[in-house]
């Protein structure tokens, strides 16, 4: 995919962070989702990548559906000050 895509993501992503990474996908991306051999490859190259995107095609159908399948989240550590940096003049 293009440049254009991913700033498109990440503009999305910034200006509407509630918005998970399958929902802004699906407006980025969703024009393509007509085009299955298309969708299939931009679903492929996720993959690729550690993205774990999923198309699936209903019988007969233009577009597809996307899916993200992701761990249960977890908790964080608090965070700490593990060392400090200090500049010299």
């Amino acid at each position: 995919y293009s440049a254009r895509e991913c700033v498109a993501i990440a503009k999305h992503l910034e200006r509407f962070p509630e918005d998970g990474l399958v929902e802004t996908l699906e407006n980025v991306i969703g024009f393509d989702s007509y085009d299955p051999q298309l969708l299939d490859v931009i679903v492929g190259v996720f993959q690729r990548h550690g993205i774990p995107l999923v198309s699936s095609r209903g019988r007969g159908g233009a577009g597809r559906a996307l899916t993200v399948a992701v761990a249960e989240p977890e908790r964080l550590l608090d965070p700490f000050v593990s060392e400090e940096w200090t500049a010299k003049p």
